[in-house]
C-alpha cells in the first residue's frame, strides 16, 4: 500500500515551488510595468483601443496569482494534514506535520496579497492613465474642428 507519508518532503517542496514561481511571475510584471510607465507617451496610440490593451498589459497575470496562491497553499495544507494524521500516534511529529502544512497556507496568502497589491496599483494608474489619454484627444479633436 502506498502511504502519503513518503511525500511529506515533495508536496512541501512543490507548493512552495509554484508559489514561488508565481511570486517570481508577479516581480516580472511588476517590473515591466514599471518600465512600461517611466517611457508611457500618449502620442503613441492612435486609438483608444490600442491604448487600453498596451496599458492593462499583463495584468491578467498578476489577476490569476491574486486569485489563485491562497488555493495553492490551501492544497499545501491539505496535504500536509493528511500527511499529519499517517502519524496519529506520534504527537511531536503530526504536531511538526501541522506546522509545515500551515506555512503552506501563510504562503499562499503572502504571494496573493502582493499580486494584488501590485495589481491595484497599476489599474489605478492606468485609470488615471485613461483619464487623461480622453481629455487629450477631446483637446485635440476641438482642435482640429
Amino acid at each position: 500500500m502506498f502511504e502519503l507519508l513518503h511525500l511529506e518532503y515533495e508536496v512541501d517542496i512543490i507548493v512552495f515551488s509554484i508559489l514561488a514561481i508565481m511570486n517570481a511571475l508577479s516581480i516580472a510584471v511588476m517590473l515591466e510595468r514599471v518600465v512600461f510607465y517611466c517611457f508611457f507617451k500618449y502620442e503613441n496610440y492612435k486609438s483608444l483601443e490600442e491604448f487600453e490593451l498596451s496599458t492593462s498589459k499583463n495584468l491578467i497575470i498578476l489577476s490569476i496569482i491574486a486569485q489563485n496562491a491562497p488555493y495553492i497553499g490551501l492544497l499545501g495544507t491539505v496535504f500536509g494534514i493528511m500527511m499529519g494524521f499517517n502519524n496519529i500516534d506520534d504527537t511531536q511529529k503530526i504536531i511538526s506535520t501541522l506546522s509545515a502544512a500551515l506555512k503552506a497556507t501563510a504562503g499562499g496568502l503572502v504571494v496573493a496579497i502582493i499580486a494584488l497589491v501590485l495589481f491595484n496599483i497599476f489599474d489605478r494608474c492606468n485609470a488615471k492613465l485613461y483619464v487623461k489619454y480622453k481629455k487629450i484627444n477631446n483637446l485635440l479633436s476641438k482642435a482640429n474642428e
